[in-house]
């Protein structure tokens, strides 16, 4: 078995403000060779969330590029993960906070077919996620044929 890592990139994506409740999604690139080979369908073993402030937040998958739709038959969301703030653990009190999610088995297929994981960040905290607060997401994943 064969684990891939896939991580969003902490410059780009989930940069916007996020007051409570709000969500910003993100359809992160496969591994090129993924994408090279038309894969478009992988199990989600794992993944760690990275983040500059300690919050609540959830992450939610959709099977396309669509994410949130209002119209229950087209929204294609696959489930969510939720982390509290006493998930988000730093090393010797400082850096990052890491909010592991280990154990997984999401059966996960881009009905796009463009190599993507779709997600959305929810802020499910009081306080404001700022612009300027950074997050990472790295799955850790395995192709499904």
């Amino acid at each position: 078995m064969t684990i891939v890592p896939i991580s969003s990139d902490k410059d780009i994506d989930f940069t916007a403000d996020l007051v409570q409740g709000a969500m910003e999604t993100e359809s992160i690139d496969m591994s090129a060779d993924m994408a090279t080979i038309g894969i478009d369908r992988l199990v989600i073993i794992g993944f760690v969330l990275q983040a500059s402030r300690n919050l609540e937040y959830d992450v939610i998958f959709w099977r396309t590029s669509g994410h949130d739709n209002t119209d229950l038959d087209l929204d294609k969301a696959l489930g969510y993960i939720n982390f509290s703030k006493s998930d988000g653990k730093q090393v010797a009190g400082a850096n990052q906070y890491r909010y592991p999610s280990e154990n997984l088995k999401i059966f996960y297929r881009d009905e796009d077919q463009m190599s993507k994981i779709h997600v959305g960040l929810v802020n499910r905290s009081t306080i404001t996620k700022q612009a300027g607060d950074t997050i990472k997401l790295t799955f850790f994943t395995v192709p499904h044929i």
